[in-house]
């Protein structure tokens, strides 16, 4: 079982939280059954283009959890009260959803 680390604004290879994806995505792609996906605060969506059918596609046995800020050490140690962790499906335009 690994951990796999993901903060906006990074560009890491997940291995730890100052080497984090920056993107949930990626961190999806690069997980095994088993593995835990931590994700700091922050917004996260699908794509970074405007593929308003673009979304998050998860795996079977992959836990993610948000909530963190960026040092946690264990999972008992996020605060999902004060570190929000967004999934935005918020894709293109702002504000205009897709039924």
């Amino acid at each position: 079982m690994a951990t796999i680390y993901v903060k906006t604004g990074s560009t890491g290879n997940g291995s730890v939280w100052n080497n984090a994806y920056g993107n949930l995505t990626s961190a999806i792609t690069a997980t095994q059954s088993g593995d835990e996906i931590w994700v700091a605060a922050g917004i996260y969506k699908p794509t970074t283009g405007t593929d308003r059918t673009a979304s998050f596609t998860l795996k079977n046995n992959v836990a993610i959890y948000g909530g963190f800020t960026d040092t946690e050490t264990a999972r008992n140690q996020r605060n999902i009260t004060n570190n929000v962790t967004i999934l935005s499906g918020e894709i293109g335009a702002a504000g205009i959803n897709k039924l």
